[in-house]
């Protein structure tokens, strides 16, 4: 589930698409890129972090959509960082979630993992010996961003670019 793909810094198998969710792992702490969709795939990227001596107490979304919010249940208390849109695409998201998902809108808003944190334009981690940069990529969603590792030279790129399934690409008045 885990491939190191850069010194620190892992790739995440999903069995909904591979390669969405990441962990970058620095001297000073851990950044968790999305949740996946499944609670269970949520809950091992934070057993990843704390067989590692780290807490999972920090985490990026990529965008507010199912499959990268839903799994977060083991992130509870966490900072999660996001764009400033995140909350409304999640909100306006949640009840074609609840009808795909048959769940309740209730059920999936108390899931969802929120963000705490949200920022327009760039943001910058350093998580000792691991620089993360965060920038607008807005194309997939009106607030999806993409993260860097200038460390290895890692792109997590949420579903600005997906590997087995064909990209779903929206154009937005900016």
């Amino acid at each position: 589930m885990f491939t190191e793909v850069a010194p620190g810094v892992f790739s995440v198998g999903s069995r909904f698409v591979a390669g969405k969710c990441g962990v970058i792992i620095g001297g000073r702490g851990a950044l968790t890129v999305d949740v996946s969709l499944y609670p269970d795939e949520g809950q091992a990227m934070a057993d990843f972090l704390r067989a590692r001596g780290l807490q999972p107490d920090r985490v990026i979304l990529t965008h507010g959509h199912h499959d990268h919010v839903l799994g977060g249940m083991a992130y509870q208390g966490a900072e999660v960082y996001a764009h400033a849109e995140t909350p409304a695409i999640m909100r306006e998201g949640i009840p074609r979630w609840a009808a795909r998902l048959n769940q309740s809108a209730e059920e999936l808003t108390a899931r969802a993992l929120w963000p705490t944190i949200t920022f327009q334009g760039e943001l910058r981690f350093a998580l000792g010996g691991k620089h993360v940069h965060a920038f607008p990529a807005p194309g997939h969603s009106p607030d999806h961003i993409c993260v860097f590792v200038e460390e290895g030279r890692v792109l997590f790129g949420g579903d600005a670019a997906v590997t087995g399934i064909v990209p779903a690409v929206h154009f937005y008045d900016a």
